[in-house]
């Protein structure tokens, strides 16, 4: 499939889902079943969606926040595809960041420059901005992805789960922010490998692995991810 076709593909799933038909206060762990389906499926489309012009790590906080906002404010029978709805608002997010971003870097080299007064006029002159300015901006997302990823990884070695199912699942759901070089302990690196050659398992067929129900190994990772809300304020 290419990626035209899965992005087509993800926008029918993210429009038809099923989560803005549920009743949130009484079907509770449906809505968040259906939720994480949602905003899998919302990774995935900006994924492999080049529409934002950066690279998925740039926007990754971007997109978390974006979703988050979305599902608060929301309402599907005014008409709107959640996915219009949720592009305009990751194309705020993206603005916003850049704002703050592009403050705090004046504000600290303004400070560095009252601090070093003598060499404040050549430092000013060297200074590449838009360069600069690109490295500090991937740096606050990379911080933000690897405070989940800390997050993960603590929780993983708390859990009483099967730790070699645990890790398989875990390194399938968020293999787009996980690089083999990084030392968690979560990380299948074999099924990592296969997902950057575009070999990406299944639940389906790591429950037939385990000799389990898939619905078995599904409710094994809402688990840990219900786990994962109350420590990380980005999947909440």
């Amino acid at each position: 499939m290419t990626s035209l076709e899965k992005v087509e593909k993800l926008e029918q799933a993210i429009n038809n889902s099923r989560l803005f038909c549920i009743d949130k206060e009484n079907e509770s762990e449906y809505y968040e079943n259906e939720k994480a389906k949602l905003l899998k499926d919302v990774i995935d489309y900006c994924r492999y969606s080049n529409y934002w012009k950066k690279s998925f790590k740039e926007i990754c906080g971007n997109i978390f926040d974006a979703f988050n906002n979305c599902l608060k404010s929301y309402k599907k029978e005014k008409g709107n595809l959640f996915l219009n709805y949720f592009s305009i608002a990751l194309k705020n997010e993206i603005k916003k960041s850049y704002k703050e971003e592009q403050d705090k870097f004046k504000s600290e080299s303004l400070h560095k420059e009252n601090r070093d007064e003598d060499n404040s006029l050549m430092l000013i002159n060297t200074i590449e901005y838009e360069d600069d300015k690109r490295n500090y901006e991937s740096a606050v997302n990379q911080k933000k992805s690897n405070k989940i990823l800390d997050n993960i990884n603590q929780l993983f070695k708390t859990s009483h789960a099967n730790k070699e199912l645990l890790k398989k699942l875990l390194t399938i759901e968020f293999e787009y922010i996980l690089d083999t070089s990084m030392p968690y302990e979560f990380i299948d690196r074999e099924i990592l490998n296969n997902c950057k050659d575009e070999k990406k398992p299944s639940q389906k067929s790591i429950a037939k692995e385990f000799d389990l129900e898939p619905a078995s190994v599904n409710r094994t990772l809402n688990s840990f991810k219900e786990n994962l809300k109350s420590v990380c304020k980005e999947l909440q």
